[in-house]
Protein backbone atom coordinates (compact mmCIF):
# COMPACT_ATOMS: atom_id res chain seq x y z
CA UNK A 1 0.00 0.00 0.00
CA UNK A 2 0.91 3.43 -0.70
CA UNK A 3 2.79 5.79 2.55
CA UNK A 4 1.27 8.67 3.24
CA UNK A 5 3.26 11.98 4.05
CA UNK A 6 2.99 11.46 8.21
CA UNK A 7 4.37 7.99 8.01
CA UNK A 8 6.52 8.99 5.98
CA UNK A 9 8.24 11.20 8.01
CA UNK A 10 7.60 8.79 11.13
CA UNK A 11 9.53 6.04 9.28
CA UNK A 12 13.17 6.18 10.63
CA UNK A 13 16.06 5.75 8.61
CA UNK A 14 17.50 2.53 7.70
CA UNK A 15 13.49 1.32 7.55
CA UNK A 16 14.69 -0.17 3.89
CA UNK A 17 17.05 -2.03 3.43
CA UNK A 18 17.67 -0.19 0.20
CA UNK A 19 18.81 3.26 0.89
CA UNK A 20 17.67 5.13 -2.36
CA UNK A 21 13.81 3.70 -1.67
CA UNK A 22 14.35 4.34 1.70
CA UNK A 23 15.14 7.76 1.22
CA UNK A 24 12.28 8.15 -1.29
CA UNK A 25 9.87 6.95 1.34
CA UNK A 26 11.24 9.13 3.98
CA UNK A 27 10.99 12.15 1.02
CA UNK A 28 14.54 12.38 1.55
CA UNK A 29 16.97 13.53 -1.31
CA UNK A 30 18.92 10.51 -1.16
CA UNK A 31 22.96 11.29 -1.01
CA UNK A 32 25.40 8.52 -2.12
CA UNK A 33 28.29 8.30 1.02
CA UNK A 34 31.23 8.75 -0.67
CA UNK A 35 30.06 11.47 -2.81
CA UNK A 36 29.69 13.09 0.57
CA UNK A 37 32.46 12.22 1.89
CA UNK A 38 34.56 13.18 -1.75
CA UNK A 39 32.68 16.93 -1.04
CA UNK A 40 33.65 16.97 2.71
CA UNK A 41 37.01 15.93 1.62
CA UNK A 42 37.42 18.45 -1.38
CA UNK A 43 35.98 21.77 1.00
CA UNK A 44 38.46 20.65 3.56
CA UNK A 45 41.18 20.62 0.85
CA UNK A 46 40.38 24.47 -0.36
CA UNK A 47 39.72 25.30 2.90
CA UNK A 48 43.69 24.05 3.93
CA UNK A 49 44.41 25.91 -0.15
CA UNK A 50 43.01 29.00 1.55
CA UNK A 51 44.92 29.16 4.69
CA UNK A 52 48.39 28.18 3.33
CA UNK A 53 47.53 30.76 0.45
CA UNK A 54 46.60 33.67 2.74
CA UNK A 55 49.92 32.16 5.23
CA UNK A 56 52.09 33.12 2.28
CA UNK A 57 50.62 36.48 1.76
CA UNK A 58 51.00 37.18 5.12
CA UNK A 59 54.78 36.25 4.95
CA UNK A 60 55.46 38.15 1.60
CA UNK A 61 53.77 41.15 3.15
CA UNK A 62 55.90 40.88 6.31
CA UNK A 63 58.92 40.26 3.90
CA UNK A 64 58.29 42.94 1.85
CA UNK A 65 57.53 45.44 4.83
CA UNK A 66 61.47 44.09 6.22
CA UNK A 67 62.97 45.02 3.06
CA UNK A 68 61.34 48.28 2.80
CA UNK A 69 62.47 48.79 6.74
CA UNK A 70 66.03 47.76 5.15
CA UNK A 71 65.60 50.07 2.05
CA UNK A 72 64.30 53.10 4.30
CA UNK A 73 67.05 52.45 7.17
CA UNK A 74 69.78 52.41 4.39
CA UNK A 75 68.95 55.41 2.57
CA UNK A 76 68.61 57.01 6.25
CA UNK A 77 72.30 55.99 6.65
CA UNK A 78 73.37 57.52 3.18
CA UNK A 79 71.43 60.58 3.70
CA UNK A 80 73.64 60.56 6.88
CA UNK A 81 77.22 59.85 5.67
CA UNK A 82 76.35 62.27 3.26
CA UNK A 83 75.48 64.68 5.43
CA UNK A 84 78.78 64.24 8.10
CA UNK A 85 80.68 64.14 3.99
CA UNK A 86 79.51 68.09 3.31
CA UNK A 87 79.98 68.74 7.21
CA UNK A 88 83.08 68.06 6.95
CA UNK A 89 83.74 69.34 3.78
CA UNK A 90 81.90 72.63 4.78
CA UNK A 91 84.16 72.37 8.02
CA UNK A 92 87.34 71.98 5.74
CA UNK A 93 86.88 74.87 3.62
CA UNK A 94 86.20 77.11 6.68
CA UNK A 95 89.39 75.95 7.85
CA UNK A 96 91.08 76.89 4.69
CA UNK A 97 89.49 80.05 4.63
CA UNK A 98 90.72 80.98 8.34
CA UNK A 99 94.36 79.79 7.53
CA UNK A 100 94.67 81.82 4.43
CA UNK A 101 93.10 84.70 5.76
CA UNK A 102 95.36 84.42 8.87
CA UNK A 103 97.99 84.36 6.56
CA UNK A 104 96.98 87.10 4.43
CA UNK A 105 96.28 89.19 7.87
CA UNK A 106 99.75 88.60 8.76
CA UNK A 107 101.49 89.70 5.61
CA UNK A 108 99.81 92.75 5.70
CA UNK A 109 101.15 93.25 9.14
CA UNK A 110 104.49 92.41 7.87
CA UNK A 111 104.05 94.66 5.11
CA UNK A 112 102.80 97.71 7.20
CA UNK A 113 106.14 97.28 10.05
CA UNK A 114 108.30 97.16 6.68
CA UNK A 115 106.73 100.01 5.13
CA UNK A 116 106.98 101.76 8.69
CA UNK A 117 110.46 100.76 8.93
CA UNK A 118 111.51 102.36 5.89
CA UNK A 119 109.81 105.68 6.37
CA UNK A 120 111.43 105.89 9.94
CA UNK A 121 114.90 105.27 8.21
CA UNK A 122 114.32 108.11 5.77
CA UNK A 123 112.60 110.39 8.52
CA UNK A 124 116.21 109.71 10.48
CA UNK A 125 118.53 110.40 7.35
CA UNK A 126 116.27 113.59 6.47
CA UNK A 127 116.63 114.25 10.20
CA UNK A 128 120.13 113.69 10.40
CA UNK A 129 120.85 115.57 6.87
CA UNK A 130 119.34 118.96 8.58
CA UNK A 131 121.26 118.68 11.80
CA UNK A 132 124.48 118.46 9.75
CA UNK A 133 123.17 121.66 7.44
CA UNK A 134 122.34 123.34 10.43
CA UNK A 135 125.30 122.50 12.57
CA UNK A 136 127.59 123.88 9.47
CA UNK A 137 125.62 126.82 8.85
CA UNK A 138 125.87 127.82 12.50
CA UNK A 139 129.55 126.91 12.68
CA UNK A 140 130.52 128.81 9.63
CA UNK A 141 128.33 131.81 11.54
CA UNK A 142 129.79 131.67 14.66
CA UNK A 143 133.43 130.81 13.50
CA UNK A 144 133.71 132.73 10.27
CA UNK A 145 135.99 131.10 7.46
CA UNK A 146 138.82 129.42 8.04
CA UNK A 147 141.44 126.63 7.94
CA UNK A 148 140.43 125.62 11.86
CA UNK A 149 136.71 125.63 11.32
CA UNK A 150 136.52 123.86 7.86
CA UNK A 151 138.46 121.32 9.92
CA UNK A 152 135.97 121.32 13.00
CA UNK A 153 133.12 121.18 10.27
CA UNK A 154 134.54 118.46 8.55
CA UNK A 155 134.90 116.86 11.70
CA UNK A 156 131.34 117.15 12.93
CA UNK A 157 130.16 116.09 9.84
CA UNK A 158 132.04 113.29 9.63
CA UNK A 159 131.05 112.77 13.08
CA UNK A 160 126.85 112.92 12.30
CA UNK A 161 127.01 110.98 8.87
CA UNK A 162 128.43 108.24 11.62
CA UNK A 163 125.59 108.54 14.07
CA UNK A 164 122.58 108.73 11.29
CA UNK A 165 124.74 105.55 9.67
CA UNK A 166 124.71 103.53 13.18
CA UNK A 167 120.72 104.40 12.92
CA UNK A 168 119.97 103.21 10.00
CA UNK A 169 122.02 99.98 10.01
CA UNK A 170 119.71 99.91 13.37
CA UNK A 171 116.66 100.13 11.68
CA UNK A 172 117.57 98.35 8.69
CA UNK A 173 118.68 95.29 11.28
CA UNK A 174 115.16 95.44 13.12
CA UNK A 175 113.63 94.88 9.41
CA UNK A 176 115.90 92.51 8.50
CA UNK A 177 114.34 90.59 11.59
CA UNK A 178 110.90 91.18 10.90
CA UNK A 179 111.02 89.05 7.02
CA UNK A 180 113.28 86.64 8.55
CA UNK A 181 110.11 85.89 11.03
CA UNK A 182 107.76 86.84 7.92
CA UNK A 183 109.93 84.06 5.98
CA UNK A 184 109.72 81.76 8.78
CA UNK A 185 106.45 82.19 8.92
CA UNK A 186 105.48 81.21 5.63
CA UNK A 187 107.61 78.18 5.48
CA UNK A 188 105.82 76.84 8.47
CA UNK A 189 102.85 77.51 6.99
CA UNK A 190 104.09 75.77 3.29
CA UNK A 191 105.54 72.98 5.69
CA UNK A 192 102.47 72.30 7.20
CA UNK A 193 100.26 72.47 4.14
CA UNK A 194 102.33 70.59 1.74
CA UNK A 195 100.14 67.96 1.38
CA UNK A 196 96.82 70.29 0.35
CA UNK A 197 99.28 72.34 -1.84
CA UNK A 198 100.34 69.64 -4.03
CA UNK A 199 96.99 67.76 -4.58
CA UNK A 200 94.53 70.23 -4.53
CA UNK A 201 94.27 73.15 -6.88
CA UNK A 202 92.53 75.59 -5.63
CA UNK A 203 94.19 75.60 -2.58
CA UNK A 204 97.41 76.07 -4.40
CA UNK A 205 95.81 78.77 -6.96
CA UNK A 206 95.64 80.60 -3.46
CA UNK A 207 98.83 79.78 -2.33
CA UNK A 208 100.44 80.84 -5.62
CA UNK A 209 98.10 84.58 -4.87
CA UNK A 210 99.51 84.76 -1.33
CA UNK A 211 103.05 84.28 -2.58
CA UNK A 212 102.52 86.68 -5.36
CA UNK A 213 101.47 89.22 -3.21
CA UNK A 214 104.51 89.45 -1.50
CA UNK A 215 107.08 89.11 -4.15
CA UNK A 216 107.88 85.51 -3.22
CA UNK A 217 107.89 83.08 -6.88
CA UNK A 218 108.48 79.38 -5.80
CA UNK A 219 109.20 78.94 -9.45
CA UNK A 220 111.58 81.38 -9.41
CA UNK A 221 114.12 78.51 -8.98
CA UNK A 222 114.73 74.55 -9.14
CA UNK A 223 116.46 74.76 -6.14
CA UNK A 224 115.80 76.06 -2.44
CA UNK A 225 113.49 76.27 0.06
CA UNK A 226 110.37 75.84 -2.57
CA UNK A 227 111.43 73.18 -4.19
CA UNK A 228 113.01 71.13 -1.47
CA UNK A 229 109.59 71.42 0.62
CA UNK A 230 107.44 71.72 -2.14
CA UNK A 231 108.56 70.37 -4.99
CA UNK A 232 106.46 73.03 -7.09
CA UNK A 233 109.34 74.00 -9.38
CA UNK A 234 109.87 69.93 -10.38
CA UNK A 235 106.19 70.27 -10.37
CA UNK A 236 105.29 73.11 -13.16
CA UNK A 237 108.92 72.14 -15.25
CA UNK A 238 107.41 68.18 -15.54
CA UNK A 239 103.78 70.32 -16.73
CA UNK A 240 105.38 72.30 -18.90
CA UNK A 241 107.11 69.30 -20.70
CA UNK A 242 103.59 67.58 -21.21
CA UNK A 243 101.64 70.84 -22.32
CA UNK A 244 104.70 70.95 -25.25
CA UNK A 245 103.86 67.32 -26.19
CA UNK A 246 100.02 67.67 -26.48
CA UNK A 247 100.66 71.22 -27.97
CA UNK A 248 102.96 69.42 -30.77
CA UNK A 249 100.54 66.25 -31.13
CA UNK A 250 97.53 68.42 -31.94
CA UNK A 251 99.08 70.76 -34.01
CA UNK A 252 98.56 69.00 -37.03
CA UNK A 253 94.52 68.79 -35.88
CA UNK A 254 93.63 72.52 -34.55
CA UNK A 255 96.50 74.74 -36.31
CA UNK A 256 98.50 75.29 -33.14
CA UNK A 257 95.36 76.92 -31.07
CA UNK A 258 93.58 74.75 -28.21
CA UNK A 259 90.90 75.71 -25.83
CA UNK A 260 92.59 75.72 -22.48
CA UNK A 261 89.72 72.90 -21.05
CA UNK A 262 90.43 70.44 -24.00
CA UNK A 263 94.49 70.72 -22.76
CA UNK A 264 93.67 70.07 -19.36
CA UNK A 265 91.41 67.09 -20.64
CA UNK A 266 94.07 65.92 -22.60
CA UNK A 267 97.23 66.56 -19.79
CA UNK A 268 95.22 64.52 -17.22
CA UNK A 269 94.53 61.40 -19.92
CA UNK A 270 98.38 61.43 -20.31
CA UNK A 271 99.34 61.75 -16.61
CA UNK A 272 97.82 58.87 -15.32
CA UNK A 273 94.97 58.72 -12.25
CA UNK A 274 97.86 58.08 -9.80
CA UNK A 275 99.61 61.79 -10.22
CA UNK A 276 98.23 64.76 -8.23
CA UNK A 277 95.05 66.68 -9.81
CA UNK A 278 95.98 69.73 -11.87
CA UNK A 279 93.66 72.96 -12.83
CA UNK A 280 93.49 75.29 -15.23
CA UNK A 281 95.08 78.12 -13.28
CA UNK A 282 97.96 75.39 -13.01
CA UNK A 283 98.13 75.00 -16.69
CA UNK A 284 98.50 78.97 -17.75
CA UNK A 285 101.16 79.27 -14.81
CA UNK A 286 103.64 76.47 -16.43
CA UNK A 287 102.61 78.11 -19.98
CA UNK A 288 103.66 81.47 -19.00
CA UNK A 289 107.29 79.98 -17.18
CA UNK A 290 107.33 78.61 -20.98
CA UNK A 291 107.24 82.10 -22.10
CA UNK A 292 111.26 82.60 -21.11
CA UNK A 293 111.80 79.92 -24.22
CA UNK A 294 110.15 82.78 -26.93
CA UNK A 295 106.85 83.36 -28.28
CA UNK A 296 105.80 79.99 -28.97
CA UNK A 297 103.07 79.28 -25.86
CA UNK A 298 101.06 82.03 -25.22
CA UNK A 299 97.60 82.09 -23.37
CA UNK A 300 95.01 83.67 -25.45
CA UNK A 301 92.23 85.32 -23.45
CA UNK A 302 88.92 85.41 -25.74
CA UNK A 303 84.85 85.82 -23.91
CA UNK A 304 83.66 82.80 -22.72
CA UNK A 305 86.59 81.20 -23.39
CA UNK A 306 90.89 80.98 -23.16
CA UNK A 307 93.09 79.29 -25.64
CA UNK A 308 96.83 78.00 -25.60
CA UNK A 309 98.85 78.90 -28.73
CA UNK A 310 101.60 76.57 -29.82
CA UNK A 311 102.48 78.60 -32.78
CA UNK A 312 105.77 81.00 -32.80
CA UNK A 313 104.08 84.19 -33.82
CA UNK A 314 102.66 87.17 -32.53
CA UNK A 315 98.81 87.68 -33.11
CA UNK A 316 97.67 91.08 -32.90
CA UNK A 317 94.60 92.66 -31.16
CA UNK A 318 93.15 92.48 -35.14
CA UNK A 319 93.88 88.73 -35.06
CA UNK A 320 92.37 88.58 -32.14
CA UNK A 321 89.51 90.34 -32.68
CA UNK A 322 88.66 87.89 -36.05
CA UNK A 323 88.75 84.77 -34.00
CA UNK A 324 86.17 85.29 -31.45
CA UNK A 325 83.93 86.11 -34.71
CA UNK A 326 84.40 82.01 -35.14
CA UNK A 327 83.66 81.07 -31.98
CA UNK A 328 80.25 80.45 -32.47
CA UNK A 329 79.86 78.35 -35.12
CA UNK A 330 83.58 77.59 -35.95
CA UNK A 331 83.90 79.17 -39.33
CA UNK A 332 83.71 82.89 -40.41
CA UNK A 333 83.44 84.45 -43.62
CA UNK A 334 84.72 87.96 -45.11
CA UNK A 335 81.17 89.23 -44.88
CA UNK A 336 79.91 88.82 -41.57
CA UNK A 337 83.49 90.29 -40.10
CA UNK A 338 82.84 93.25 -42.19
CA UNK A 339 79.56 93.42 -41.11
CA UNK A 340 79.96 92.98 -37.16
CA UNK A 341 83.15 94.78 -37.06
CA UNK A 342 82.94 98.05 -39.76
CA UNK A 343 86.21 97.25 -41.34
CA UNK A 344 87.75 97.62 -44.49
CA UNK A 345 88.07 94.68 -46.76
CA UNK A 346 91.26 94.28 -47.54
CA UNK A 347 92.26 94.51 -43.94
CA UNK A 348 89.92 91.53 -42.95
CA UNK A 349 91.10 89.41 -46.53
CA UNK A 350 94.81 90.03 -44.67
CA UNK A 351 94.51 89.21 -41.36
CA UNK A 352 92.31 85.62 -42.64
CA UNK A 353 95.02 85.30 -45.35
CA UNK A 354 97.88 85.75 -42.38
CA UNK A 355 95.72 82.95 -40.22
CA UNK A 356 95.76 80.80 -42.48
CA UNK A 357 99.22 81.13 -43.62
CA UNK A 358 100.36 80.34 -40.38
CA UNK A 359 98.00 77.43 -39.91
CA UNK A 360 95.37 78.22 -37.72
CA UNK A 361 92.60 78.85 -39.84
CA UNK A 362 91.86 76.68 -42.99
CA UNK A 363 89.54 77.44 -46.40
CA UNK A 364 86.57 76.23 -47.76
CA UNK A 365 85.77 76.79 -50.84
CA UNK A 366 82.64 74.56 -51.20
CA UNK A 367 80.21 76.79 -50.32
CA UNK A 368 79.15 78.20 -53.59
CA UNK A 369 77.80 81.27 -51.90
CA UNK A 370 81.25 82.66 -50.32
CA UNK A 371 84.21 81.12 -48.92
CA UNK A 372 84.50 80.08 -45.51
CA UNK A 373 87.28 80.07 -43.41
CA UNK A 374 87.69 77.74 -40.66
CA UNK A 375 89.27 77.67 -37.42
CA UNK A 376 89.89 73.99 -35.49
CA UNK A 377 90.57 75.03 -32.69
CA UNK A 378 87.11 76.03 -31.99
CA UNK A 379 86.25 72.60 -33.50
CA UNK A 380 83.96 70.44 -30.75
CA UNK A 381 86.38 67.17 -29.40
CA UNK A 382 88.60 68.22 -32.07
CA UNK A 383 91.30 65.76 -30.40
Amino acid sequence: RKISGTESEKLPEGFFDDPKKDAKARNVEYKDPKDEEWEKFQQIIQEETKCKVYEYVVKDTLLKCKVYEYVVKDTLLKCKVHEYVVKDTLLKCKVYEYVVKDTLLKCKVYEYVVKDTLLKCKVYEYVVKDLLKYLINFKVMRRGPGLASVDRSRITKEKYAAKGTELADVEISYMIKQLDAFKHYLEDFAAKHQSDIKKNPEFRQHFQTLCAKIGVDPLASSRGFWSEILGVGDFYYELSVQITEVCLATKNKNGGLIAINDLLRLVLKGRGKSRQDISEDDLIRAIKKLGVLGSGFKVLPLPGRTLVQSVPTELSVDHTTVLQTAQKNGFTTVSSIVNELKWDKNRVQNILDYLIQEGMAWIDTQDTKEVLYWVPGFFPDIT
